[in-house]
């Protein structure tokens, strides 16, 4: 036994060692790489920037009062000259508007500046913590810009498209003056409807016809709406021949991020929204506007055919201890959802481009690690787990519940709807494409305010989650769908998605203490898991939807029939009578023992005795008894005599028994 003890102890340090390292050995075989451990990387993700060069003069872009951010403000007074005639003055002041930006207005080039220096500031201060060298060398970072890059109506200033073109044009040349070409930092822009013009104006049959060479007489005719955002990006944003040329033909490209495993596919989604205007003439092309589903899932299945040969390539060399392949993920990117808004809950896409998109993103969500998409201006996600109810919905009975990639959806730097600009710092795995964690930095804006840019929260640790994705988003929303929220996830998410105290929904105060009451938390948790505005008003009250705009889903757990809950009423009130009958008898048994307890004692008479006793008296007819007993001494000595013979009964009739 000691032998085999010496031995063991000597394999085992001759072993484990190579154990230990042995993940750390490389290889190459075939020609093949290894894949190095996963490295999170830094993604800037800012939306809804809504730049307007016209802030602080008479055409200053203003959500409800005209001259709110024109810097003037006129009143007019009235004076009588006689007692029939009055003159009208119009007194205008001049009003010092803030240069970091103003509540009710599109946001000015100040504003711009300081948030890309603190994008530059907290880059820096990541990349110092991370101890970036030539050793330990991080990816790059990126910059998201998910689209309305300039100011709402655009076309409501004079010459509005060469206004528009300036814009474009100044704010490219200032985000590339933080971030130069030579940096590194990789700008992936997405199209917004405020970026053409007029607002959601895109003329696809121009397009088409430009795509198509087909050359027209008119100089008007050949612009399309993407030539000025095509030559505002060019050379800034977008370099490569492939993506310049789909993003000029018809606004969406793909590109793969440097050192990473993720592909991004970005959407030009105006063309989906249930505002874009005007109607493709070719009802056949109306089907897929743009041939850009098509486009679509041939990336994705060309990252999915990659991800095969991968496979079959790791299969090979299967016997290598560390992965050796580069399956591929993706990310789909756009400015409009597709889903309701979450304040008056508007359909943002067509009823039938919402299907399809359902339904490609279904069947490629294995390789699908997220969804990012602005438009709403406010810090919101959509976990969606059904097919989506459309107008048409009774004729796709086909679709089975699926649940699709996370979804999130961003705040604006713009303040014009009471928000305070913020953007998003976000970390990701460069091999699975998930999202670990972002932090969102805001800044207030409002009046008096000194305040910089600040972390507003961290997600992870704000929600108490692991990442953030599928499983960890559904944990919150199951949260927030409690009536007992022990821990207020729903007031967390309603107090940050404005980054500002300003609530949508209907809000309760109770000791200073500010909390979503029941409406609130039905309007949230539905809008949450809801692409169209049918599948929100199911949601809401299910009633509501007739049959045929309803669609085939997994039935909901069935209620007990009316038969089984007639058979559990009969079998509660049999057990509650049983019970009664034995109550009364152990109390008839303790009431007969008092009763006639001194016979008992004098003839050691048991329970059954006693009853046969007491049923014998009760024929027999045993004399009078008044409330102090017997009657008289001769009536009592008679029945002493009595309760003798009778006594002498009982046990000859209890011996025949046995």
């Amino acid at each position: 036994m000691r032998r085999f003890s010496r031995l063991l102890s000597l394999l085992l340090t001759r072993t484990c060692p190579l154990l230990l390292f042995q993940p750390l050995v490389t290889f190459h075989v075939h020609g093949l790489t290894p894949i190095e451990p996963s490295k999170p990387a830094t993604l800037v993700w800012i939306s809804d920037i809504h730049y307007d060069m016209y802030y602080g003069t008479a055409n200053a872009y203003s959500y409800d009062k005209p001259n709110r951010c024109s810097g003037i403000e006129t009143r007019n007074t009235t004076t009588s000259i006689t007692n029939t005639t009055a003159e009208t003055t119009t007194i205008t002041t001049h009003i010092n508007l803030s240069s970091r930006g103003t509540y009710g207005c599109d946001a000015p080039r100040r504003l711009i500046e300081m948030t890309l220096l603190a994008v530059q500031d907290v880059l820096r201060s990541r990349n110092k913590h991370l101890g970036e060298d030539e050793e330990n060398e991080q990816v790059q970072d990126t910059i998201l810009l998910t689209g309305d890059l300039i100011r709402h109506d655009i076309d409501q200033v004079p010459n509005s498209k060469a206004a528009m073109a300036l814009s474009l044009d100044q704010l490219t040349r200032l985000v590339r003056s933080y971030f130069p070409i030579e940096s590194d930092a990789d700008i992936i822009p997405a199209i917004g409807n405020n970026d053409v013009s007029p607002d959601y104006y895109l003329d696809l049959d121009k397009i088409v016809e430009k795509q198509n060479w087909e050359e027209s007489q008119d100089d008007e005719s050949e612009e399309t709406g993407l030539d000025v955002l095509y030559n505002a990006f060019s050379n800034k944003f977008l370099f490569e021949t492939v993506e310049l040329a789909s993003f000029e033909s018809a606004g969406y490209y793909a590109r793969k991020l440097p050192n990473t495993n993720v592909v991004v596919l970005v959407l030009n989604t105006v063309i989906y929204s249930s505002f874009h205007w005007p109607e493709q003439s070719n009802e056949e092309r109306k089907n897929d506007p743009l041939q850009q589903f098509v486009w679509m899932e041939a990336q994705l299945q060309k990252i999915l055919n990659q991800n095969k040969k991968e496979q079959a390539d790791e299969e090979n060399i299967s016997d290598i201890p560390q992965a050796t392949t580069k399956k591929q993920v993706c990310w789909i990117v756009g400015h409009i959802p597709p889903t309701i808004g979450s304040y008056r809950q508007t359909q943002l896409w067509k009823d039938e481009y919402v299907q399809k998109y359902y339904d490609i993103i279904t069947k490629y969500k294995d390789i699908i690690a997220t969804q990012l998409y602005g438009h709403i201006h406010s810090d919101e996600f959509r976990l969606i787990s059904s097919p989506p109810l459309t107008s048409s919905s009774s004729s796709n009975t086909s679709s089975s519940s699926s649940s699709l990639p996370p979804m999130l959806l961003h705040g604006s730097i713009t303040p014009l709807y009471g928000s305070n600009p913020n953007f998003r710092i976000m970390t990701y795995d460069t091999i699975s494409g998930t999202i670990l964690d972002y932090d969102v930095y805001s800044i207030d804006i409002s009046a008096n305010s000194t305040s910089s840019w600040t972390k507003l929260y961290s997600f992870t640790e704000y929600y108490g989650v692991d990442d953030v994705s599928y499983d960890s988003l559904e944990l919150i929303h199951k949260k927030m769908k409690t009536k007992k929220d022990e821990d207020k996830t729903l007031n967390k998410f309603v107090d940050v998605h404005y980054s500002k105290p300003t609530k949508q929904w209907v809000m309760e105060e109770t000791e200073n203490q500010t909390f979503c009451n029941d409406e609130c938390q039905s309007k949230w948790t539905c809008v949450i898991q809801s692409m169209t505005h049918l599948d929100y008003e199911s949601c809401i009250s299910p009633s509501s939807i007739t049959p045929s705009d309803t669609i085939k889903k997994e039935p909901p757990p069935s209620s007990p029939s009316k038969l089984v809950q007639l058979l559990t009423a009969i079998a509660i009130i049999f057990f509650v009578v049983f019970a009664a009958k034995i109550i009364c008898g152990v109390w008839e048994r303790q009431a007969r023992r008092r009763q006639y307890g001194d016979v008992a004692k004098e003839f050691n008479l048991d329970t059954n005795d006693l009853t046969l006793y007491e049923r014998r008296n009760s024929e027999e007819g045993v004399g009078g008894r008044d409330d102090d007993g017997f009657d008289n001494e001769d009536d009592s000595h008679n029945h002493q005599n009595n309760q003798l013979q009778q006594s002498s009964i009982m046990l000859s009739d209890d011996a025949e028994l046995l």
